[in-house]
């Protein structure tokens, strides 16, 4: 009883701060943190005949890896998902409900600027980190109320590198292809005849070898599963810092009480 007469102050900095904490606990609703890992794995066969020096440097799979990363955070792409998961366009509805009349109220707004907003919005709820040109690795995360939406995004995100790592590359040699064959059938001197020949070669080859290779360019490390548990609030991390906060205010307080008390002293 003497410690709660002597510390009034910090007793109720403490229940109070506890109190906010319990509050702020019960009506913060949920958050969901879903992870994925993801490895792309390099080419172990090397294209004979062929300049491919660029598939050895380290710092040009850096500079790919980068712009993968940035290729999954586009607003663009991420617009794109909403019609895609029945999820993201049902909360994007509920948003246009909300926030529809925003854009009357700004000059010049339209609905495409609150499309951007909605999006800008879910791409903070993403994470995206690449680990280095060595590793060529992805470690992606969501944060969510409905962790099934999480999870989709992830699945999302995950198809997404496959395409940019795999089905678009195909694409490219397949257009190549394509557009030389076409090419070498035209009337040509042949100076320009064999070069097209051998270019053509050197390219199917150069793709035929991709072609064998892509069943394992992308490796799928940690799939995106749904947690059990929330990863927010944290109720043992909420309370600790309730509690901190408690008792650095209530010996604020006291502090400030004491040399109120001095000053008076010493005026009297």
């Amino acid at each position: 009883m003497g410690f709660l007469r002597k510390h009034f102050l910090i007793v109720i900095a403490v229940l109070a701060s506890l109190s906010v904490a319990v509050l702020y606990r019960l009506l913060t609703p949920k958050q969901y943190t879903v992870f994925a890992r993801v490895v792309v794995n390099r080419s172990q066969i090397e294209t004979p005949n062929l300049a491919l020096e660029d598939t050895k440097n380290r710092w040009v799979w850096v500079r790919d890896g980068y712009a993968i990363k940035e290729a999954l955070l586009s607003g663009e792409y991420l617009g794109q998902l909403i019609d895609e998961l029945p999820l993201l366009k049902e909360r994007y509805s509920r948003f246009q409900d909300r926030q529809g009349a925003r854009v009357d109220s700004v000059a010049g707004a339209t609905p495409a600027d609150l499309r951007a907003e909605f999006v800008r919005q879910v791409s903070k709820e993403l994470n995206v980190d690449f680990l280095g040109g060595d590793s060529f690795t992805y470690v992606l995360s969501a944060r969510d109320p409905n962790p099934l939406l999480a999870k989709r995004l992830l699945s999302k995100l995950i198809d997404r590198i496959r395409y940019l790592v795999v089905e678009e590359p195909k694409a490219v040699y397949q257009n190549g292809l394509l557009l030389l064959r076409n090419e070498r059938l035209k009337k040509q001197n042949p100076t320009t005849q064999r070069f097209l020949d051998e270019t053509y070669q050197s390219l199917l080859v150069a793709s035929l070898l991709f072609e064998a290779q892509a069943p394992r360019r992308l490796e799928i490390v940690q799939r995106p599963a749904i947690p059990l548990e929330s990863s927010w609030p944290k109720s043992a991390r909420l309370f600790l810092l309730a509690l901190a906060i408690g008792v650095t205010l209530g010996l604020a307080l006291e502090y400030l009480i004491h040399l109120a008390r001095q000053t008076r002293v010493q005026t009297a």
